[in-house]
């Protein structure tokens, strides 16, 4: 399993997806289900499918923003699995361009249904963004994604294994920055939130 799929479930925690229509593209249910299959089997071929079904969606709808951020994680999961450097390159600088377009979009709305989807593309972000290697500096915008998670208003209304994610990776994040006292703060909340999870992450990737 190449991409932790404790870590974050894509599957929509605020309610169903849009339904199927009838010009034929694909429905943001097709999206998340590709997505959750690229998560949980992590090879190149379910990636790049569930990257062409994200593409195909954000064609039809150019400003969700929420598309753009599954669009930009799923290019960076390309850029992982890709045995091309100039592909690997290229890939995550699109994943990182469209994750955080995709977010400031999502932000810049401020309506109620986007403040609630503001937590689910957060945590796509800093989800995708914590497992990027440490030279291309994403370790700061994940962080910013789970403090803001975590500090949101709505962020006790999400599952248990959500708000164990949020923490445990903000843990493993500052760790990294050898904040010892902060990290273990960050694993005992994610623990009480969430054992099983919080231990897959705090185990994997500290």
């Amino acid at each position: 399993m190449k991409f932790l799929y404790a870590g974050f479930t894509a599957i929509i925690f605020f309610g169903a997806g849009m339904m199927a229509n009838s010009s034929g593209n694909p429905s943001w249910e097709n999206i998340t289900a590709a997505y959750d299959s690229a998560q949980r089997l992590g090879d190149y071929d379910t990636i790049e499918h569930a990257f062409d079904l994200a593409s195909e969606y954000s064609e039809a709808h150019p400003r969700d923003g929420r598309a753009m951020t599954y669009r930009g994680s799923l290019a960076a999961m390309i850029a992982r699995e890709s045995i091309l450097p100039w592909r690997k390159l290229s890939s995550l600088k699109e994943g990182i361009d469209l994750m955080d377009d995709g977010v400031a979009a999502v932000v810049a709305e401020r309506q109620s249904a986007s403040t609630r989807m503001e937590i689910e593309v957060r945590m796509v972000r800093g989800t995708t963004s914590a497992r990027i290697p440490k030279l291309f500096g994403r370790g700061s915008t994940a962080r910013a994604d789970f403090k803001a998670v975590i500090n949101h208003p709505l962020f006790s209304s999400i599952s248990p294994a959500h708000q164990a994610s949020a923490y445990a990776w903000l843990a493993v994040l500052t760790a990294r920055e050898n904040d010892t006292s902060n990290s273990q703060t960050y694993l005992q909340k994610a623990r009480l939130a969430n054992a099983d999870t919080a231990n897959t992450i705090w185990t994997r990737y500290q």
